[in-house]
C-alpha cells in the first residue's frame, strides 16, 4: 500500500510540473523565444516522464521497476540542466519562464529515494544533481550567486527529506504487514487450538461414558457435560464470521462462571470476588475459559480430589486465576503433560502473553495458576 502511495504522490508532482512545462513551452514557441535545443530537451523530458509513469503504474510501484529506469530519469534531469545552460542566455537560466529545467529537476531529486534503497546512494545522487545545477547556472550569473546557491540547497533538502521519510514509511509498512501476518497466524492457531480442545474434551467424555466401571452416580453429570460440550461445539462450528465479535469485552468473573458449568459433580468452590470485574477481550476470554475447562476435566478424570478451588484475584495491573485440588498430584519433572495441560493451558496462554505456573507433587494435589496483565479496553458487554 505504501509503495502505491509513493508512486501516486510522485506521479501527481511530476504531472503538475509537466503541465507547467508544456504551458510555458507552448507560450515561448508562440512568442518565438524557445531555442531549438531547449525545445528538444523539453520534449524529451515530457515524453520520458509520461512514458515512465505509465510504465510504473503498470508495475504498481518503484520497487517493482528496474533500477536503470531511475538511472535514465536522473540522466534526463542532468541533461536538461546541461543543454539549457548551453542554449539559453545566462540571464534566462534563473527566474524566467525559459528556466523550466529547475522545476523539472526539483521533482526528480525527491524521487531518487524511491529508486535507491540505500540512504547513502540517494544522498550522493541528490548532491550530485545539485552540484550540476550550480556548475551549469552559476557561470555568468555571479551577481545572483546567493539565489543559485539557495536553489541548490533546496535540491539537497528535497533529497535529504525523502531519503529520511521514504525508508521510514517503508519500514512502517513492512512492520505493519508483518504484524498483520502474525495476527493471521495467531488467529489460525487459536482456531486450531479451539477445535483440538473440543475433540480432547468430547473424546474424554465418550471414554468415561463407555467404560463399564464408570460409577452410575456420576453418569447424569457426564451426560450434562456431554450436552454442554455439544452446545459449545455447535456454537463454534456454526457461528458465522459476521457474528463473531472479536472486539467484545468479557469479565474474568463471567469466564470463570461459564467454565465451571457442567462440573456439578466435582466438589468445586468458586472464589471470584477479588477479580470479578476484570475485563478480558474475547480472545483472552476464550483462552482462559478453554484452559479452565481443560484443568477441570483433568481434575475430573485424574485427580481423585475431594476439594477443588477455582480462585480469581487481581493485584494492581496483574490478574490471576487458579485451579487447585487436593488430589493424587504428580511430579511435573518426570510426568509428561497431556494435550489438555500442554496445548490448551500452557501453549495457548503463552501465545496470548500470559504466564502459567504449575505446582504439584505426588499425594499433595495440584495447583495451576494463570496470570495476565490488565489492558485498557472498551465497555464491558
Amino acid at each position: 500500500m505504501v509503495e502505491r502511495v509513493i508512486l501516486v504522490t510522485f506521479g501527481v508532482l511530476r504531472a503538475g510540473v509537466v503541465i507547467q512545462m508544456l504551458v510555458s513551452g507552448v507560450t515561448l514557441i508562440i512568442q518565438d523565444q524557445m531555442p531549438l535545443g531547449s525545445l528538444v530537451m523539453l520534449v524529451v523530458a515530457v515524453g520520458w516522464s509520461i512514458g515512465l509513469f505509465a510504465a510504473l503504474i503498470r508495475r504498481g510501484s518503484f520497487a517493482q521497476a528496474p533500477l536503470w529506469w531511475g538511472v535514465v530519469d536522473l540522466g534526463v534531469a542532468a541533461a536538461s540542466l546541461i543543454v539549457t545552460s548551453l542554449v539559453l542566455p545566462k540571464d534566462w537560466l534563473v527566474g524566467t519562464w525559459h528556466a523550466w529545467q529547475y522545476g523539472y529537476v526539483s521533482v526528480i531529486v525527491p524521487t531518487i529515494a524511491a529508486w535507491m534503497w540505500s540512504r547513502a546512494k540517494s544522498m550522493i545522487f541528490g548532491v550530485g544533481i545539485a552540484v550540476i545545477y550550480v556548475a551549469t547556472v552559476l557561470p555568468g550569473n555571479e551577481s545572483i550567486a546567493v539565489t543559485v546557491v539557495v536553489n541548490s540547497l533546496a535540491l539537497i533538502t528535497f533529497a535529504v527529506v525523502t531519503t529520511i521519510l521514504l525508508p521510514a514509511a517503508r519500514e512502517i509498512a513492512r512492520t505493519s504487514d508483518l504484524n498483520k501476518e502474525r495476527g493471521i497466524q495467531l488467529a489460525i492457531q487459536l482456531e486450531q487450538a479451539k477445535y483440538k480442545f473440543h475433540i480432547h474434551n468430547v473424546t474424554g467424555l465418550l471414554v468415561q461414558l463407555a467404560h463399564d466401571d464408570t460409577p452410575p452416580q456420576i453418569l447424569p453429570a457426564l451426560r450434562t457435560q456431554a450436552i454442554q460440550e455439544a452446545n459449545r461445539l455447535r456454537h463454534d462450528v456454526l457461528m458465522s464470521p459476521e457474528n463473531n465479535t472479536s472486539d467484545e469485552i468479557r469479565t474474568l468473573g463471567d469466564v470463570v462462571s461459564a467454565s465451571v458449568v457442567g462440573f456439578g459433580q466435582l466438589p468445586i468452590e468458586v472464589r471470584t470476588a477479588l477479580a470479578r470485574d476484570m475485563p478480558l477481550t474475547s480472545e483472552e476470554a476464550l483462552v482462559v475459559q478453554s484452559a479452565l475447562i481443560s484443568l477441570l476435566y483433568n481434575v475430573q478424570f485424574h485427580a481423585q480430589a475431594s476439594e477443588v478451588v477455582v480462585h480469581a484475584d487481581c493485584v494492581g495491573d496483574i490478574w490471576e486465576v487458579s485451579v487447585c485440588d487436593d488430589g493424587i498430584g504428580f511430579d511435573p519433572r518426570t510426568t509428561p503433560y497431556g494435550f489438555g495441560l500442554q496445548s490448551q493451558v500452557l501453549d495457548s496462554a503463552q501465545r496470548m502473553g500470559m504466564t502459567v505456573e504449575i505446582t504439584s507433587a505426588p499425594g499433595e494435589g495440584t495447583c495451576v495458576v494463570i496470570r495476565g496483565h490488565r489492558h485498557e479496553y472498551g465497555e464491558v458487554k
